[in-house]
């Protein structure tokens, strides 16, 4: 859910295979300086940096604290040396809000550092603003919702709200996969601690299940092999064809006519 929540939130077509978690505090050099503590700092194999920032409540320096966290990133991945400034990491900075926080109109707004005709000044910072207050599709619309990003912020705004055993409720698109996985985890959560006992017990319960499947259809494949061991033997075919064709070593077929002897003989 991780990987595809941010590559949606960016607008990325590349699909992120891998995300390490990045230490999330930091603290300031001198008694004056700022430390702070970033909801969630991560890299993935391209070593793109995400900061991920989510708030419930609006306060006036939010937006000063989103520059902050970032540009304190900014200035942590450069290296020293001539060459320091070379290479250096794109850093996204996706800030979650319950509420409203910018002038913009729309729920979802990237910002970039461009000049008065829009022409990019620096391509390696980007932020990326989701306000839910601003979210046009009310709970019961979720047949508008369309894209991978309306799909996100409908399940971000409402998923506390629905009754998941409702299928009335529940929207066709919650059956994807990246939305199924945290759903799941987020009704587990719900669950009182009888709850979850109850259901712990039913999944070893249907563990244990498929094991005795599982066992069965070893057995009855164990005992094909034997009974083309010992026709293949009685036939006269040679130990190491009947190996090679059970997919069996030497010394297991060797022991299955062996056993097989011994019961004839006793």
């Amino acid at each position: 859910f991780s990987r595809k929540a941010i590559q949606v939130l960016i607008g990325s077509d590349m699909p992120i295979q891998h995300l390490d978690m990045s230490r999330n505090e930091f603290e300031g050099i001198s008694l004056e300086a700022r430390s702070g503590l970033y909801d969630i700092v991560c890299r993935d194999e391209h070593m793109r940096v995400f900061i991920i920032e989510m708030q419930v409540d609006n306060y006036l320096t939010f937006i000063q604290r989103l520059l902050f966290y970032t540009f304190h990133m900014y200035c942590s991945v450069v290296s020293k040396g001539k060459m320091g400034f070379l290479n250096l990491p794109p850093i996204y900075c996706v800030c979650i809000i319950e509420g409203s926080i910018t002038p913009f109109e729309a729920y979802y707004n990237k910002v970039t550092l461009q000049n008065q005709k829009g022409v990019i000044f620096a391509d390696n910072v980007e932020f990326h603003v989701v306000e839910l207050g601003k979210f046009p599709i009310l709970q019961h619309d979720f047949m508008k919702v369309e894209t991978d990003m309306e799909k996100l912020a409908y399940t971000l705004k409402y998923a506390h709200q629905i009754d998941p055993t409702n299928d009335a409720e529940r929207p066709p698109f919650w059956q994807e996969a990246w939305l199924d996985e945290i759903l799941k985890k987020i009704d587990l959560n719900r669950m009182s601690p009888e709850q979850r006992v109850m259901f712990d017990m039913s999944l070893v319960k249907e563990v244990m299940y498929h094991q005795k499947l599982e066992d069965t259809a070893k057995e009855a494949t164990t005992k094909t092999k034997e009974t083309t061991i010992i026709k293949g033997w009685k036939k006269g075919y040679a130990v190491d064809d009947l190996a090679e064709l059970t997919d069996l070593s030497i010394p297991e077929v060797e022991n299955i006519i062996r056993q097989y002897e011994q019961t004839q003989n006793a």
